[in-house]
């Protein structure tokens, strides 16, 4: 799925909606989610829990996000996907 879909979440008391996308690599799906210009993917480790990385982005300037941002993050897209 190429197509660019918004991820609503709750943080802190207050409602976002990040710009994602599902990408297939192999047989895996990997979860990609704009984060203040920031791309995030998520991906399933071994154990089957989604694990958040974030490539070295070159000339970007924004700061890596929450822990507990991409915590909820990563727990909305596991109840979508599940």
């Amino acid at each position: 799925m190429d197509a660019e879909l918004m991820l609503p979440v709750e943080y802190k008391g207050k409602e976002y909606e990040f710009p994602f996308k599902v990408v297939l690599q192999g047989y895996a799906p990997r979860y990609v989610v704009l984060v203040d210009e920031l791309e995030v993917i998520f991906e399933r480790d071994d154990q089957g829990e989604l694990r958040a990385i974030v490539y070295n982005q070159e000339g970007l300037t924004a700061s890596l996000p929450a822990h507990g941002l991409l915590e909820v993050i990563s727990a909305t897209i596991q109840q979508l996907t599940s």
